[in-house]
This record gives C-alpha cells, structure tokens and sequence, in this order.
C-alpha cells in the first residue's frame, strides 16, 4: 500500500528519545516536514530507545504529556 504523506492531516505526536541508536529523532521528525497537518507536537525524552517506554522517568514525565496530548483534542 502506497502512502501519500501530503494528504496525512490529522494530528499527529512523535515521541523520541535522545540517546537512541536504532532509531535517532533526526530520523523521524522530518516527517512532520512533509504531511500538510498543521497540528504536530513532537515529545523527546533524555533516555535511549528502550528508556523512552520502560524507564521510570518516562512514566513519570512522557506518559503525563501523552494524556494531556490526547486529552486536550478529545
């Protein structure tokens, strides 16, 4: 299935983690360059990429911020 990233409009909520080697914010958020929504937030965590869900600092801080995220546009 072919994806047209121009027509992806809705909002949209990256979350990274600075230290990650597999998978390095540099990787991901240019994709917030090319979709037309106009509501993109992106999340970066001080942690590697397994930190980013497992560790205790990310429950405490990313989880909160993800509710909210999804909380203000229910």
């Amino acid at each position: 299935m072919h994806v047209d990233l121009s027509r992806v409009d809705i909002p949209v909520l990256q979350l990274t983690a600075k230290n990650d080697h597999l998978f390095p914010p540099e990787t991901s958020t240019p994709f917030n360059d090319v979709i037309t929504s106009e509501d993109t937030t992106v999340i970066e965590c001080p942690t590697g990429h397994v930190g980013l869900s497992v560790s205790g600092r990310s429950h405490e801080t990313v989880r909160l911020r993800v509710c909210a995220w999804f909380e203000k546009r229910s």
